[in-house]
């Protein structure tokens, strides 16, 4: 999950195939009537039973994704596990927002001008859960709903909206248990720290909280049996940025930051128990060189996967990354795992097995958001194009 440090804490169609099947004309042919008894038909063997052909899948999942449709409005997209069958999932007269798909039934929720709705992943039962009003021009408000994810086992719903609210989707009500805080400059009220959701630990007993500032941000964990929540700290001081994961033991987080400038680059992994930090890659090496990082993926083989670069001098644009495979720290065998160095990365997207990712790439340097994507797998081979614009990608059923 990329977690946005913009000022106001920003948050973030394909074409429909058709087929033209041409009939055929036959020529109808006179029965034969016969002019005495014919004998009696040989039973025949029944054929043999052919199982269905079943598409073979490309990808691990569905995917899902935004983009424009015919009007130019951003909307939420589901592409089928053979990579190739895509089909539109909203039909809203505005922009779809930041958005979520439950790991149980498929229902979405989005945000659309500032409020959070619900529907069936068919499109049915659309539901208005929460309305913050009319967006404000004026930025962060305690009106404005920002993120939103779906607990692992589809009984809660948390999002942000003044703080970090959990909805319960059995009961339909909502609890709020991390409240904004705001500050007065000379009559301008700005945000001075908010919650909103990033993501559930696997085991659903933690929720990763992204913290936003008036100018940046950083991370907590909150613990949703006791309500206890720790905000975390690299150890060498500094906001956290920009991608994280859990591990599939819900042990620990994994931070990787591929960018510099108000946010350091680098590799951190936190404890769930109590928060502590320990930094795996440094912004700076010694012989100062920058440390660049992004998707962190502890694997089942146990290895890490991620993208990584070091680099003497600080890029002007998007940092060139290259795909690598190491032990849990980083470093220990760390080897690059896929020939090519991708100097645009806007998104990316591991299975869960690392068998693949997918990386969303621009062509324009000063276009940081969406672009095309295509499947790089890991033990080698071309790229598989996918779509031609994409963005904000998740994996659901």
């Amino acid at each position: 999950m990329r977690l946005k440090t913009l000022p106001v804490w920003l948050l973030l169609a394909s074409a429909i195939l058709a087929c033209n099947l041409s009939g055929r004309r036959s020529t109808p042919i006179p029965p034969v009537l016969p002019t005495e008894p014919s004998a009696p038909a040989a039973t025949l063997p029944a054929p043999p039973t052919v199982a269905a052909t079943e598409t073979p899948s490309l990808l691990p999942a569905a995917l899902y994704y935004e983009a424009k449709d015919g009007a130019g409005h951003l909307q939420l997209f589901r592409l089928a596990p053979d990579g190739f069958t895509s089909a539109q999932v909203t039909s809203e007269s505005e922009d779809v927002g930041a958005y979520d798909v439950s790991p149980i039934d498929g229902r979405i929720a989005y945000i659309l001008n500032n409020a959070l709705i619900l529907m069936n992943g068919d499109g049915s039962s659309r539901t208005v859960l929460a309305d913050g009003g009319p967006p404000s021009d004026a930025g962060y408000t305690a009106k404005t709903i920002s993120s939103l994810r779906f607990s692992p086992d589809d009984s809660q719903l948390a999002y942000g909206m003044n703080g970090l609210n959990f909805y319960d989707l059995a009961a339909g009500t909502t609890t709020n248990v991390l409240t904004d805080q705001f500050s007065d400059a000379g009559g301008l009220t700005l945000l001075k720290e908010g919650y909103s959701p990033n993501e559930f630990s696997p085991d659903g007993s933690k929720l990763l909280v992204n913290i936003g500032y008036y100018e940046g941000g950083t991370l907590g964990i909150y613990d949703m049996a006791s309500g206890a929540f720790n905000q975390l700290s690299r150890p060498e001081g500094g906001m956290l940025c920009c991608t994280s994961k859990w591990t599939s033991d819900s042990s620990a987080v994994y931070v990787a930051s591929p960018v510099i400038g108000m946010v350091d680059p680098g590799l951190w992994r936190f404890s769930a128990a109590d928060g502590a930090g320990t930094t795996l890659l440094p912004p700076q090496n010694t012989d100062s060189t920058y440390n660049f990082a992004d998707a962190p993926l502890v694997a089942p083989d146990g290895q890490l996967y991620f993208l990584f670069a070091n680099l003497p001098t600080i890029p002007a644009s998007h940092t060139p990354l290259m795909l690598v495979r190491s032990a849990p720290d980083g470093i220990t065998g760390r080897t690059v795992i896929y020939p090519d160095t991708f100097t645009s990365i806007n998104e990316a997207l591991w299975a869960p097995d690392a068998s693949m990712i997918i990386l969303v790439q621009s062509g324009n340097p000063e276009n940081w958001v969406g672009g095309s994507a295509a499947l790089y797998p890991v033990g080698g081979g071309a790229p598989v194009p996918l779509l031609p614009d994409a963005g904000n990608l998740l994996w659901g059923p």
